[in-house]
């Protein structure tokens, strides 16, 4: 994917997604099992709570002090579907992936057995428009990091 056509992307998932809802502050961390509080996750939910999903870029982000390729890890399935888009968003406009999020974003995007729920709940919140816009970006990373088909850039 070009620039170009990255741009497009871009502003396709600036469009398409903002609409979603908005949670609330105690709806962005996970829920983990037992007293599971952990440092991240009380990170997670103090920065995030303070931005809309359209207010992420690479700047807000780079201010996040804790692992920027994690916090997809440490939100709630509906704060993973409502900041998704801006993730993929830094993520086209960062070529070298500065922040390590593109694992992140595969992972949510993954059908494995230890995230199958929000795999479904993504494939059922998102329209078959968001569907399609996701695919391009996956096919971005994908080049991106196999860009001759072989493996990873050295």
């Amino acid at each position: 994917m070009t620039g170009c056509s990255q741009s497009r992307t871009g502003m396709r998932i600036t469009q398409s997604f903002r609409n979603l809802p908005r949670p609330h502050a105690q709806e962005i961390g996970s829920a983990g099992p037992g007293d599971y509080d952990s440092i991240e996750r009380r990170a997670v939910i103090e920065f995030f709570s303070r931005y809309a999903a359209e207010e992420l870029n690479s700047s807000t982000i780079k201010a996040y002090k804790g692992d920027k390729g994690a916090v997809m890890h440490f939100m709630s399935d509906k704060a993973v579907a409502y900041f998704l888009p801006a993730f993929m968003e830094i993520y086209l406009e960062n070529e070298a992936d500065i922040f390590n999020i593109s694992q992140s974003i595969m992972y949510v995007l993954s059908n494995t057995s230890d995230n199958r729920i929000l795999y479904n709940m993504l494939h059922q919140t998102y329209s078959a428009d968001q569907k399609i816009i996701i695919r391009e970006v996956l096919t971005t990373m994908d080049r991106r990091l196999a860009p001759d088909g072989i493996g990873p850039p050295p």
